[in-house]
């Protein structure tokens, strides 16, 4: 069945894709593109039981941890201590580091092989199974709530970010990582000139970030159903009490071979330098990370 925008509410939007099957839209007033129909929750729950598996924690922790670090540095200088709850936790990789530092961990993943690994083998005590909306936490009580690469998998990101803006105490920090649409949207253009030498180019420069049989598939639901730029999510989370702290370029996790990685630096150090020439107005990294203080 169609949904309205989850940002603005409008039910006026345009199709612009299809992938998987599944219509993607573009919302004429606020411009949020998102899946529309959405698959229905026993589907999205089917796929998500596939999604890690225990045979890939080693490879997940190798191609995570590095940014890992880096979200630790930028928490700490908002946040130095104090109590965290990570949403869409997987294996757990990153609040075991944030336990090992004396932060007070909790999380939540849609994953049970994801939770079952972060407290069997990582003996983490606070993880749910399930999806973060249908969780009971107290009002006031987190210091930092972060979502790595999370809020673009969410049925109805409007109310993970009203519940997490519950959550969290007066001033205290949501750190969110996502994908950058104004990057990924090109893929779609470029599909004009679809060939077999450009799918093998995308399969190489795209390894392991993609399936590849598709790809010129820019959500490719039903893994992601909404696709965010800086500034709808920067509007996204003002709109639900937040005030934004600052935007990073991030590049992509520590993925593929030495090819892959001078690719993805090239694209995250000309996207710095495309930002610092616009002003801010023009952001092509291939991910970014918001941070915002609850008020």
């Amino acid at each position: 069945m169609p949904v309205n925008c989850n940002f603005c509410g409008h039910s006026n939007d345009r199709i612009i894709a299809k992938e998987n099957g599944l219509i993607i839209t573009e919302c004429q007033k606020c411009g949020l593109v998102y899946v529309n129909p959405r698959p229905t929750d026993d589907e999205i729950k089917k796929f998500y039981q596939q999604y890690l598996h225990p045979a890939t924690s080693s490879r997940w922790k190798e191609v995570t941890v590095s940014l890992f670090h880096t979200d630790i540095k930028r928490i700490e200088r908002y946040q130095p201590e104090g109590r965290i709850l990570d949403i869409g936790c997987g294996f757990g990789f990153f609040l075991s580091l944030m336990q090992k530092r004396g932060w007070e961990v909790y999380g939540c993943d849609l994953s049970e092989a994801g939770v079952k690994y972060a407290t069997e083998y990582l003996k983490l005590t606070g993880i749910k199974y399930g999806p973060f909306q249908k969780h009971i936490y107290p009002p006031n009580y987190f210091d930092v709530i972060s979502a790595w690469y999370v809020l673009h998998h969410a049925a109805d990101p409007r109310q993970v970010l009203r519940n997490a803006h519950a959550s969290l105490k007066k001033g205290g920090i949501i750190a969110i990582r996502v994908p950058n649409h104004n990057l990924f949207k090109w893929l779609w253009w470029l599909k004009k000139f679809d060939c077999h030498a450009l799918r093998s180019l995308l399969r190489t420069i795209r390894k392991e970030t993609a399936d590849p049989r598709v790809p010129y598939n820019v959500l490719d639901p039903p893994v992601h159903l909404y696709a965010f730029t800086p500034e709808i999510l920067a509007s996204f989370l003002e709109d639900t009490g937040f005030s934004i702290v600052r935007i990073y370029n991030d590049g992509m996790v520590n993925r593929g071979n030495f090819f892959n990685r001078i690719i993805d630096g090239t694209i995250t150090h000309a996207a710095d330098i495309i930002k610092q020439i616009s002003k801010d107005k023009t952001d092509i990294s291939i991910s970014f990370s918001i941070y915002a203080k609850k008020v």
